[in-house]
């Protein structure tokens, strides 16, 4: 468990997030996907999530409709 200021922040399995990312955050389970890929890590907070989340949607991608 990490610590955010005086509040104590749950970590969760990222197979959480991507199960219940529609309820959680509000996206897609393969936007929380790509949003992970490339993470060596196996759980994260919320805050985590969200933040990665937002910078995926945030990238431009490489190739795809003009």
């Amino acid at each position: 468990m990490e610590h955010g200021g005086d509040v104590l922040v749950n970590e969760y399995p990222k197979e959480v997030f991507i199960k219940d990312s529609q309820t959680i955050l509000s996206v897609k389970p393969e936007i929380v996907v790509g949003a992970l890929h490339g993470i060596a890590k196996d759980k994260f907070t919320k805050l985590d999530v969200k933040n990665a989340v937002e910078k995926f949607l945030k990238t431009k991608l490489i190739g795809g409709n003009k």
